[in-house]
């Protein structure tokens, strides 16, 4: 059975202003920790069978 997970894009921005370029990385980095928090995790042989199910899910 193929599964879908859903697909999450972030685009860096780079414009140019008077003041030298401007860039919304900062706030993608501030971003992310949020996106990663499901993925904190070490799989180690104890616990693999969890981390397992965790992705499934």
């Amino acid at each position: 059975m193929e599964e879908h997970k859903e697909e999450q894009k972030f685009e860096l921005t780079l414009r140019m202003s008077e003041n030298g370029i401007v860039c919304n990385a900062q706030a993608l980095k501030d971003m992310l920790p949020s996106k990663l928090k499901p993925y904190n995790y070490i799989v180690t042989a104890e616990n693999y069978d969890t981390a397992k199910q965790i992705e499934l899910n």
